[in-house]
């Protein structure tokens, strides 16, 4: 027997949302126009920076420049999945899940670092967006979809990103694996 491929059993977002990371540090357009035309976002609005696994208190705390103003000891290990920063100071928070459903008590804490966010940043931060990404098959309860400013699929990924076919694959196998 030969041993598959760690991609053809792999169930886990970190995987797909890395693959989404590296085609979006390629070419971030096909997933801000996706995420402008949710958010419904000024045309002006360009993405300045983008981060994978960021572990936005943690981090916003140390190096030379200093994001936000005191420490959050019980955010401090939150990680967001994708973050996306705007030209004019916005943040887009994207919780990604693959197989699992989302659920209320970590976007609670998601919504709880929204507002710490804008209340500690060192630089006015307007808004900060919370974007949920999943499976198409799974349609997130109405309470759930409150908690957030939008949610995307990964077939709207594998739709925006179509030009990349491994990749593709991988975005549409995302999406087949809820409850899996």
């Amino acid at each position: 027997m030969t041993q598959p491929k760690w991609e053809t059993i792999t169930r886990e977002e970190r995987y797909f949302t890395c693959i989404l990371f590296h085609d979006m540090v390629e070419n971030i357009q096909p997933m801000y126009h996706l995420l402008r035309d949710k958010l419904r976002l000024p045309n002006k609005l360009m993405v300045s920076d983008i981060g994978y696994e960021v572990c936005f208190f943690r981090d916003s705390r140390h190096g030379e420049v200093k994001l936000i103003k005191s420490r959050r000891p019980k955010l401090e290990k939150q990680t967001f999945d994708l973050v996306l920063w705007l030209s004019d100071q916005s943040m887009i928070i994207i919780e990604a899940k693959a197989q699992q459903s989302f659920h209320n008590n970590q976007l609670g804490m998601l919504k709880k670092a929204k507002g710490l966010i804008q209340e500690l940043s060192v630089n006015l931060v307007p808004n900060v967006y919370l974007v949920g990404l999943c499976s198409s098959k799974y349609t997130p309860k109405n309470e759930t979809k409150q908690q957030l400013d939008t949610v995307i699929t990964w077939v709207d990924i594998a739709r925006v990103y179509s030009t990349r076919t491994t990749n593709q694959a991988a975005y549409i196998r995302a999406d087949s694996l809820h409850r899996k």
